[in-house]
């Protein structure tokens, strides 16, 4: 459920968010009156296959995944979003229809803007526009990497991988703040193959895991395995 928020602090909130760095300070304004500052819970679904809708949102805190289901109900996380990702630019288009899930991993606070406010400022400036098309292309980047990874790697293979691309991006040799099952779906599997892979790590001195916390002890070994 999306619960809207009244802060004072809004505008500032708005000034850090960098999609919309290098505006003139009237438009933050024009934003702050336009824009819903909002919370959500876990398990909060933006929106699903087939659906339209009218809101853009920019992520603030928390994370988001992109998932597709299959025929088998197995569900495969083909993107995840970290805080100041702007997600549904699809509804930019008029009737642009929807083909993933995209679902909040934890409580999470986004800044909700209406389709046709928030075409109106990409029109009036193009820098909105470049930036959400090179985060376009990242992530475009990382579904190809995954594919070749699905293609060419065996699930130890996705899994070192995955662990250290996280651990990369935390900015330590530790991956925080993910499950077992959340790493599953990344790697298109199931919850008990991935603690059976994990366990295999550990048991060669790759990794440490604790609870939600995966350490990496040996990331050229790691690095090998893929």
């Amino acid at each position: 459920m999306f619960t809207a928020i009244n802060s004072s602090n809004k505008q500032k909130l708005l000034t850090q968010i960098r999609m919309f760095q290098g505006l003139p300070a009237r438009e933050f304004v024009e934003i702050e009156r336009i824009a819903t500052l909002g919370s959500v819970t876990k398990g909060h679904t933006f929106y699903h296959p087939d659906t339209t809708s009218e809101t853009i949102y920019v992520l603030l805190e928390g994370r988001v995944h992109h998932y597709r289901i299959n025929l088998d109900g197995k569900k495969i996380v083909t993107a995840t979003l970290q805080p100041q990702a702007c997600f549904d630019a699809i509804s930019l288009l008029e009737d642009g229809m929807h083909h993933n899930f995209a679902e909040a991993m934890h409580d999470s606070t986004v800044l909700a803007l209406r389709r046709q406010e928030f075409r109106r400022l990409v029109l009036a400036y193009p820098q909105i526009l470049m930036y959400m098309l090179a985060e376009a292309q990242t992530r475009l980047t990382d579904v190809e990497e995954k594919l070749e990874s699905f293609a060419f790697k065996g699930i130890i293979g996705r899994l070192a991988e995955l662990l250290l691309k996280l651990a990369e991006q935390q900015g330590s040799n530790r991956v925080v703040g993910y499950t077992h099952q959340e790493i599953a779906e990344s790697i298109g599997t199931y919850r008990e193959t991935t603690t059976q892979v994990l366990n295999q790590l550990r048991e060669l001195g790759c990794i440490a895991i604790g609870r939600k916390q995966i350490d990496i002890l040996n990331p050229r070994q790691l690095t090998a395995r893929f």
